[in-house]
């Protein structure tokens, strides 16, 4: 049964800097999970830095709710773009 890591950077300021955000995937990897769930970094070659320094799978994270569906579809497009391997999402569905 695979193993879901839920990785977030919750305690500093910017949630969605690269460097964290890489920095906990990377982190979910190495302690043997087989997919990371994230947050969006904010575009498609950022998240795909994310997806490169990351050995497993990769999923984007859903987040708060967004007003129009297309945005969230919008950055969906991007993660798989990136080379992400989908979402875990909730709210945005």
């Amino acid at each position: 049964m695979p193993l879901l890591a839920i990785m977030y950077s919750e305690r500093f300021e910017n949630n969605f800097e690269l460097d964290h955000v890489k920095w906990v995937a990377r982190i979910g990897a190495e302690l043997g999970t087989d997919i990371v769930k994230t947050y969006y970094t904010g575009s498609k070659d950022s998240f795909m830095e994310v997806v490169d320094s990351c050995p497993v799978l990769v999923l984007l994270s859903g987040r708060a709710l967004t007003k129009e569906p297309k945005d969230f579809l919008s950055k969906l497009k991007n993660c798989m773009d990136a080379g992400g391997h989908g979402c875990a999402v909730g709210r945005n569905v």
